[in-house]
This record gives structure tokens, C-alpha cells and sequence, in this order.
């Protein structure tokens, strides 16, 4: 038998897990950001939430903002610089067998960059850097496992450390959809 060590590549893979629920939870579809990259062709992206596949047309205005976001960069040119990119489904129509119906483009107040950060995780430079840079709004996402269990209830929720700063006073968050 093998021996599996726990580091900080699984906390964040349980971190990440767990905001995938959360977004299913609340009707949020998500993309990584390594997918948008990959698979982004005109102005339209195939987002998941929980097991459906919802193709999403984005506003035109948007492409070059979300192309620039989701280069890779950093030491080996393959590093993201956020997690997702989300969507809320408010509003949208659902079809035969559960399938969300798009009415309309997505726009610039309809996505919203994810940063999830497990346990004591900060955002680094380049991440805020980034955000301040860009238009479309940037949601920082903490997750924490009970002390000791690796099973069991997780806390997840806007991480305070930065919801309250300056950056956020005028942009819509992905936990405005969530309240609503």
C-alpha cells in the first residue's frame, strides 16, 4: 500500500471541490480558468454546474478582457491568475431535462472571477495587480476544514480579509448573487 501525503496541492483540490458545490448549490455556473483558455472560440464558453454543461454566449466587448485573464503566466507560463470564471443562472429558463437557456449575451454585471483560498492562503501581487486591473468583478472565496477532520462540515464564504477593502465598495460580487 502506498502512503498519500496531504499537502497544500490537496487543500487546494478540496478547495476548490467545495466551491463547485457551493456554486451548483446556488445556481452558479463556473468554468476554470484553464478551460476558458483553452476553449474559448468567438464569444462563447460552455460553462458546468454540478453535472450540466451550459453554453453560454459572452458579450463581444468582453472577449479581449477574458482572453488576457486567462493566459497563463508566472514562472513556467502555467500559472492562472484566478480559479473561475462564473456566471449566476438567475434568470435563466430551464429546458427539457433541466437544461439552463441563456436568453442574452453575458455581460460585464453577469461574471465574475474566483479566487478560492483554503485555510491561511493570501492573495498574491500578481493576483492584486490583477484585480485592479480588471473590469469584471473579482470574488475571494475561504475555505476552511474543521480542525483535525479531513470529513465533515466545511465553512466557505467570502473571505473578510478583502471583502471589506476598498476594491470592492462598487462591484457585485458572486456573494451578492448568492443573497439574492
Amino acid at each position: 500500500m502506498a502512503k498519500l501525503v496531504l499537502g497544500n496541492l490537496f487543500a487546494g483540490n478540496v478547495g476548490e471541490l467545495a466551491f463547485e458545490r457551493l456554486a451548483y448549490n446556488h445556481g452558479i455556473a463556473y468554468l476554470g480558468l484553464e478551460e476558458v483558455h483553452k476553449d474559448l472560440c468567438e464569444n462563447q464558453l460552455t460553462f458546468k454546474c454540478g453535472c450540466y454543461r451550459i453554453p453560454l454566449e459572452i458579450e463581444k466587448e468582453l472577449i479581449p478582457e477574458i482572453k488576457r485573464i486567462s493566459t497563463p503566466g508566472g514562472k513556467h507560463n502555467s500559472m492562472f491568475i484566478f480559479d473561475y470564471l462564473a456566471a449566476s443562472l438567475a434568470g435563466f429558463k430551464r429546458g427539457k431535462g433541466g437544461v439552463y437557456l441563456p436568453g442574452r449575451p453575458r455581460g460585464l454585471s453577469d461574471l465574475n472571477l474566483v479566487e478560492v483560498k483554503f485555510g491561511g492562503g493570501r492573495l498574491s501581487e500578481q493576483q492584486k495587480e490583477a484585480m485592479a486591473k480588471t473590469p469584471i468583478s473579482v470574488s475571494v472565496i475561504r475555505v476552511k476544514l474543521p480542525r483535525g477532520k479531513l470529513l465533515g462540515a466545511v465553512d466557505i464564504g467570502p473571505d473578510e480579509r478583502y471583502s471589506k477593502t476598498e476594491y470592492f465598495a462598487n462591484r457585485k460580487t458572486l456573494f451578492d448573487c448568492l443573497s439574492s
